[in-house]
């Protein structure tokens, strides 16, 4: 068992089952209901969940957490040292790329944010304010190399390196708080600004006067 479920979190959320497999040994998901709950079980190949247990990349906030925690059903030969080594590997890796990569994306969700200003689409412009909050939220974690173990919505707030103002910035993207898509918009270009100074600051640059095609 992995996930939210291994902490009784979310008992009713469902029941996630992860079988490692062979390399080689594709076996597709199966869903069952039992007592109400959905049981998911997955087959992954050893050699895919021991390179994404490795590395580093603009999901390890999200997924981090899963690798280590869990109810052991059933181990062969040891096998979870492995994943263990596999996890530890990830916790010395370059965050460069990483952070490069969710600070395009918010770029990219930017832009998409100033197009539906330009034709006054409210609903696309709530769309990528949502966005850029999520985006915002990853990247402060990656800059802060967390993940989340439970509550990413106070983990965040517990990180060093933030915004001076991320929480009303966040509360206004995800309209916790009401507010006009103006106001909103002015948030998202505040709250980006302030991340990419961040990003800078760690010397890590998404620009390039070179294009390699």
């Amino acid at each position: 068992m992995w996930g939210d479920e291994t902490e009784n979190s979310q008992p009713y959320y469902g029941l996630n089952l992860l079988v490692v497999v062979r390399d080689g040994l594709r076996i597709p998901a199966q869903h069952y209901l039992l007592n109400g709950l959905e049981v998911s079980v997955y087959y992954w190949e050893e050699i895919s969940i021991l390179h994404q247990a490795r590395t580093f990349t603009e999901e390890w906030p999200w997924s981090s957490n899963n690798y280590r925690t869990r109810i052991v059903l059933h181990e062969k030969n040891g096998w979870l040292r492995k994943l263990d080594a596999a996890v530890q590997k990830s916790e010395s890796a370059d965050p460069t790329d990483a952070v490069r990569e969710s600070t395009l994306l918010l770029v990219g969700h930017l832009g998409k944010l100033r197009d539906a200003q330009l034709t006054n689409n409210t609903v696309e412009m709530k769309a990528e304010c949502w966005r850029i909050a999520w985006g915002a939220i990853e990247l402060t974690l990656l800059l802060n190399r967390r993940y989340v173990r439970r509550d990413y919505w106070k983990e965040v707030f517990e990180c060093p390196l933030q915004t001076p103002d991320l929480r009303n910035e966040l509360e206004l993207l995800l309209e916790l708080t009401p507010s006009s898509t103006e106001i909103m918009a002015k948030a998202a270009e505040k709250l980006s600004a302030q991340l990419f100074e961040m990003v800078g600051r760690r010397g890590i640059s998404v620009a390039s006067s070179e294009l390699k095609v």
